[in-house]
């Protein structure tokens, strides 16, 4: 099983660096063949191996790159189990936030907020987790949780800061900007993909963030701006998605 995989990343670099499409879908088509033909278990018993375990990580970052999610997803879903087998310690936060982003890029939140919540439990609670986390609840419509995830990552951020240096940290201010760059990253990375019923409920979010603002700083351009700017985009989405009644209202 590893022998007939143990080489594929190291082969499709070498394919992709030569512009050869054809050898490149050939390698992974025969990685994808071999995994096939391996049971759960064998691979799970593999992976519980360090050096074998990187291999396979590589392996499942191959068929992400390459749009084979499914394949993907197998692959980091069993090294979360060999290393919950091998170490119940074990740090899993890596494996399970690369498992975040295919859930996300196949449009399954319920599923990724599921997945992430395992990370920011975990003992590797870093605050762009949460953030992230946030943008995903506000999403899905759990706006009390979203705003319980930021203002987690705000206090983490500042427990983490080294006293020597440490700065007064505008607690309010961060969770705004830290809401904002995380609605809009997802947005543009489900507009890329053109996934725009997901642009506009991400847009919705955002525009719903941005009007409490504005009506709480009556008068200030840049929140006005901010806002009306987010209007044009979720018009946009509703517009993409064959819904031109519904984009009157924010333009």
């Amino acid at each position: 099983k590893v022998g007939e995989t143990f080489h594929i990343p190291t082969v499709t670099d070498i394919h992709e660096a030569l512009g050869d499409q054809n050898g490149l879908v050939a390698v992974l088509a025969r990685a994808g063949r071999a995994i096939d033909a391996t049971a759960d278990p064998v691979l799970v018993s593999e992976m519980q191996d360090p050096d074998f375990r990187r291999h396979w990580s590589d392996v499942a970052e191959k068929f992400r790159s390459h749009r084979q999610l499914a394949k993907a997803e197998r692959v980091l879903t069993l090294m979360v189990e060999a290393l919950q087998q091998s170490d119940p310690n074990a740090k899993l936060s890596n494996a399970l936030r690369r498992l975040v982003r295919i859930h996300t890029e196949t449009g399954r939140w319920e599923q990724a907020a599921d997945t992430l919540k395992r990370v920011v439990t975990g003992h590797d609670n870093q605050p762009d987790d949460l953030v992230l986390l946030a943008s995903i609840q506000l999403h899905l419509g759990h706006r009390v949780d979203a705003a319980k995830s930021v203002a987690l990552a705000s206090t983490v951020y500042q427990s983490r800061e080294d006293d020597r240096t440490k700065t007064p940290v505008d607690s309010a201010g961060f969770r705004d900007a830290a809401f904002v760059l995380s609605l809009v990253g997802a947005a543009l990375d489900a507009q890329r993909r053109g996934r725009w019923g997901d642009v506009a409920g991400l847009t919705e979010g955002l525009v719903h963030f941005q009007t409490e603002r504005a009506e709480s700083n009556p008068g200030e351009y840049k929140h006005e701006n901010d806002l009306a700017h987010g209007n044009l985009w979720l018009a946009l989405a509703k517009l993409q998605t064959g819904q031109p009644g519904e984009a009157v209202a924010p333009l």
